[in-house]
């Protein structure tokens, strides 16, 4: 029953009446559980019973719930009686309510009987009846004459069958007649149906046919119009690259997700390239930025930036997190390895970077007294302070003040050199002094100054007066040379050369002994455009990299670029805003910037990491070495002027080993060196000089453990070695030795290559084939076969110090790589030749295995190739030269002129270049463990290690490229101010 609460009572009574003559009647009083959803429950039950019974009144009608209860059960087909307790306007109802026949149960009706006659129209299905007299009219007439054309179709066949089959128990019940009548029409229909059937069937084929070619044609416009779009797309990336690269990015993701062609991989890669911004840290609050407000401390490992509302704060370098709490009310602060001084309320305080937690050294000032400068020198932390026209040098990690000789000193600000031993005093409007910090006794008295630099030794000083830039060399004698208009000025960290920077971006690195120019750099115009004079808080920061082969220049067109000195070229360029100051990391890492209202932009810029190993190959005539990776991919060894030097793949120099020799000179010329398998141990031969040799020499090779300068096995010298998966073996030229014990091992001399797990070796015999040897064992497994002359030449490399390869193993000891006339791949199980990798071989093609040993790469002078190892089917292919292959087979890279990396993408055929920190030719490359590591050799034998991101899968490229353009979406460098234009 539906009816309204507020008609409750009747419907108690009614529910009563209907009960009491044996109904079950659902009503939502006591039928609802608690926790329900009570409509649905409604409905529900609406569904599952056979009579409707609506309670018709004001209440009722006006009802929401009530009109929709009726609804539902006439959208369900239910009987629905309608009853009526008191006097209600018809016209109010429904048309399908006010069309149905009322039972009035007023008061003023006899209730019992309207109770009554509710009875029988429960009991009774109106349209049942109805459509049961109807079919009884239809099923004679037929019946008379048989004619098809009375039987019945279409919904009057659908709805006859609904109602003949839910019949069951009604009255009255259907006649035979009737119910012959509705089966002679179902198959009448059938008939027609399988008519239809088979016309519809054929024009089906027919239209299905013509769809497949319609939908073929719409998939290629739609799949050219993709393309084209990506192109686009792809194309305004590139267009945006040099002036908005943030952009360019977001277009060149668009393209490749729209669709992936060579166009957009391109476009992703080189995008990516021009936004190497790691992480940015927003100023809170905003303030104008000093331009000595950030450097990096312990190792790089810290960031330090000081904000204009005094505060010090303290990042990790990788991710930008924060290191340690907030130093508040800094006036200065100086870093220095693990060493932080900060001078400001309080006096001065002394941190320790690797100990964040660790209380400071505390060094109160004597009241009115005032810190000047800080820094943290080569000699310890000093601050210079300054009361009542006397000033002194302070040690605040102890030892005794050095006081300055002088009387009524003004001193606004104070300069320390690097080395610690002079410091130098500028004042306002007045001279500038430059002091010994030893002894305090005054070096030499320059003109006025607004700002200055010092030589890491002190002996040269650079200062602007009004906007004009002035070398001055204190030794002995002062001198001035003119450096021209500049906004700022600077030494490197060796003191060699000074770098003068315009306002409009220019800058010119001299010469610190005679001035002379050794380089200059283009600006890139101003905040005030061309016209007249302006002020703005912007004001171009400038730093030197560690090594003082790079300088970073912010301009006005928000780029922050970094040049190499040497070349006077472009190497890197940061979309980072208006930076007011910047840092390099310690070993040119990351370059950070601080924008003019105090944000914190980090990027890993240059693309590679410049490992100076002080070696001159153009000098030295000696034989080629490469750099080589750790398998582990943790480290870097090459060649330098201390011999065979290690660094970690970060950047920190970790030792150089020197294979005994006699004279002691030529201990550094290391001709070949190996790691072990697992990384742990080193092995370096040296070698004389080639071109000439004197009397007397000895050259040794030599195996060390890592972590340990003592070699552990001295043997005799050749310029091929190698070690086994953990150092237990070595091969120097053809011999081979029990590294422990020096014990030979003949039966594996002529040792070409080794599996990765040590197990098998690959040997050439004098006379003889190429073996594969068990190295347990010593026994021969199997002979490559029909080699020519392959193990006679093998044997001569390794005699004569050639260090190219002729034949390989594969890592996991199953195949084998020769290079004779012709690249070969063979089974080093049964010694069978698998297939023919390249008929013509050229001097210099390198080959290998990639993929644990799945892929065989090839790399020549005008094809690089990439072949599976199980049968030699070619896998990828470019008709160009490469260097090297990734060890995945799917990029190669080849060295440029100019110090790039032209990566190729060898299944599409892509090619983009990624820049190192230099600009001079390279000369070798070649990849790590994985495809993300490459090292590679300038000219001048300084060694780049290269973090490629670019060299992902594209799946995680693009997951890359989403991420970082999140990242620098969220910053949004401000405009600076500019007045006063004329």
């Amino acid at each position: 029953m539906s009816y309204s609460r507020k008609d409750t009572a009747f419907v108690r009574e009614l529910h009563d009446f209907l009960t009491g003559s044996g109904k079950d009647v659902w009503v939502d009083w006591d039928d609802i559980p608690p926790g329900s959803h009570w409509e649905q429950d409604i409905d529900d039950s609406i569904d599952g019973a056979d009579s409707f019974v609506f309670v018709v009144s004001q209440h009722s009608l006006a009802s929401e719930y009530c009109v929709g209860e009726f609804r539902h059960a006439g959208e369900r087909g239910k009987r629905i009686v309608p009853i009526a307790p008191v006097d209600v306007d018809p016209g109010l109802a429904p048309d399908a309510l006010r069309q149905l026949n009322w039972i009035w149960c007023r008061e003023t009706d006899d209730r019992p009987e309207a109770f009554t006659k509710l009875l029988p129209a429960l009991d009774t299905d109106l349209d049942w009846a109805r459509a049961l007299t109807r079919l009884v009219v239809r099923a004679v007439e037929w019946d008379k004459r048989r004619d098809g054309s009375l039987l019945l179709r279409g919904r009057d066949l659908e709805d006859a069958m609904q109602q003949l089959a839910a019949a069951g128990g009604k009255e009255p019940t259907p006649t035979e007649l009737q119910k012959e009548y509705v089966l002679a029409s179902r198959r009448a229909g059938n008939r027609r149906q399988r008519i239809i059937l088979g016309s519809v069937s054929l024009a089906l084929v027919v239209s299905i046919a013509l769809g497949i070619v319609a939908l073929l044609q719409r998939n290629t416009a739609n799949e050219r119009a993709r393309q084209a779009r990506s192109q686009a797309l792809a194309a305004e990336a590139v267009e945006r690259l040099g002036r908005d690269p943030p952009t360019a990015l977001a277009r060149a993701i668009t393209a490749f997700e729209t669709k992936r062609t060579p166009e957009a991989r391109t476009a992703l890669r080189r995008a990516m390239l021009a936004n190497p911004i790691e992480y940015v840290i927003p100023a809170r609050p905003k303030g104008v930025a000093g331009g000595d407000a950030l450097a990096f401390g312990e190792d790089g490992k810290v960031l330090v930036g000081l904000t204009s509302n005094r505060r010090l704060h303290a990042w990790r370098s990788e991710t930008g997190r924060r290191r340690a709490g907030v130093v508040n009310g800094v006036e200065a602060f100086a870093t220095r390895g693990r060493s932080l001084l900060v001078a400001g309320d309080g006096g001065v305080r002394l941190f320790d970077l690797r100990a964040p937690s660790k209380a400071p050294l505390r060094r109160p000032l004597p009241p009115g007294a005032r810190v000047a400068g800080v820094a943290v020198t080569e000699r310890g932390p000093r601050a210079l302070t300054t009361r009542s026209g006397a000033a002194w040098v302070a040690r605040p990690a102890g030892g005794r003040d050095i006081p300055l000789h002088g009387r009524r000193l003004q001193v606004a600000r104070a300069l320390f050199s690097a080395d610690g031993s002079r410091v130098l005093t500028l004042a306002n409007e007045g001279r500038a002094r430059l002091w010994s910090a030893l002894d305090g006794r005054l070096v030499a008295t320059l003109p006025v100054a607004e700002t200055a630099a010092v030589s890491r030794d002190g002996r040269f000083v650079a200062t602007i007066h009004e906007d004009e830039a002035y070398l001055w060399a204190v030794a002995g004698r002062v001198r001035r040379v003119d450096l021209g208009p500049a906004a700022a000025v600077l030494f490197s960290p060796d003191g060699r050369q000074v770098l003068a920077v315009r306002s409009d971006g220019e800058a010119g690195v001299f010469s610190s002994r005679g001035g002379r120019q050794v380089a200059a750099f283009p600006g890139f115009g101003t905040l005030g455009g061309a016209r007249g004079s302006f002020s703005s808080p912007f004001s171009p920061g400038a730093a030197f990299s560690s090594d003082g082969h790079l300088i970073a220049l912010a301009t006005a067109d928000r780029f922050v670029r970094v040049w190499e000195v040497a070349t006077r070229k472009q190497v890197a360029a940061v979309y980072a805003g208006w930076a007011n100051a910047l840092a390099f990391a310690p070993r040119g890492e990351r370059l950070a910037a601080m924008t003019w209202d105090g944000d914190v932009v980090v990027a890993r810029a240059p693309a590679s990491l410049p490992l100076r190993t002080r070696f001159d190959p153009q000098a030295a005539c000696s034989i080629e070495f490469a750099p080589v990776v750790s398998p582990d991919g943790r480290r870097v060894m090459a060649r330098s002027g201390a011999g065979a030097s290690i660094w970690t793949i970060d950047g920190r120099f970790e030792v150089s080993l020197r294979p005994p020799g006699r004279p002691a000179s030529e201990r550094r010329r290391v001709a070949a060196a190996a790691f072990s398998g697992d990384g742990t141990t080193v092995a370096a031969a040296a070698l004389g000089n080639p071109c000439h040799s004197a009397r007397g020499e000895t050259h040794r090779a030599a195996v060390w453990r890592l972590g340990n300068t003592r070699p552990v096995r001295v043997l005799e010298s050749d310029t091929r070695v190698l070690l086994d998966k953990d150092g237990g073996l070595v091969a120097v030229g053809p011999r081979v030795w029990r590294t422990t014990t020096g014990e030979r091992v003949g039966a594996l001399d002529g040792l070409l290559d080794l599996s990765a797990d040590g197990r098998v070796a690959l040997v050439a015999r004098a006379g003889r084939a190429l073996e594969i040897v068990d190295v347990e064992s010593g026994a021969v497994t199997a002979r490559l076969r029909d080699t020519g002359g392959l193990a006679v030449s093998a044997l001569e490399a390794l005699e004569n110090d050639d260090v190219q390869p002729v034949a390989v193993l594969s890592p996991d000891g199953r195949r084998v790589l020769t290079a004779g006339e012709t690249v070969r791949l063979w089974d080093a199980e049964t010694g069978e030749q698998r297939a023919l990798l390249s008929r013509k071989h050229a001097l210099g093609e390198t080959f290998g295995f990639g993929d644990g040993g799945t892929l065989a790469l090839v790399a020549s002078v005008n094809r690089t190739a990439v072949f599976r190892a199980a049968d030699g089917e070619l896998v990828a292919s470019a008709g160009s030269a490469s260097d090297a292959i990734s060890p995945d087979g799917a990029l190669a890279a080849d060295t440029t002129d100019e110090g790039g990396l032209a990566i190729l993408d060898l299944r599409t055929g892509t090619r983009v270049t990624l820049q190192t920190a230099t600009a001079l030719p390279l000369d070798s490359v070649s990849y790590g463990p994985r495809a993300d590591i490459l090292v590679a050799e300038d000219r001048r034998g300084d060694v780049h290690v290269v973090r490629c991101e670019i060299c992902a899968a594209e799946d995680v490229l693009l997951r890359r490229a989403r991420t970082r353009l999140a990242r620098i979406s969220r910053f949004k460098a401000a405009h600076p101010p500019v007045a006063g234009v004329f």
